[in-house]
């Protein structure tokens, strides 16, 4: 990411966006599917959308870009779930 002359963080604000403009299936490219379990079981356990109480959850293990990018796709995966779930109840 420096030699794209950003910081890592700025980075993973852009990358942050374009999970949730566009949507991908799985993070696979920028989070190992360890850590993204990892986090998404940290979100269950602090109940809580806010990135310090997972980070904090994490032992501090895991930087908050990418628990930034796994909350934005959880966010989208969730709602996206929410909405089947209630159009076939609604059928």
């Amino acid at each position: 990411m420096a030699s794209l002359g950003r910081a890592r963080s700025t980075t993973l604000g852009y990358l942050a966006e374009f999970v949730e403009a566009h949507k991908p299936e799985r993070l696979d490219a920028w989070v190992a599917p360890e850590t993204y379990r990892a986090i998404a079981q940290a979100i269950n356990e602090v109940s809580s959308a806010y990135l310090k109480p997972i980070f904090e959850q994490l032992g501090g293990a895991v930087p908050y870009g990418d628990i930034r990018l796994v909350t934005t796709h959880l966010a989208y995966h969730r709602s996206e779930t929410n909405s089947e779930s209630y159009e076939r109840r609604a059928n």
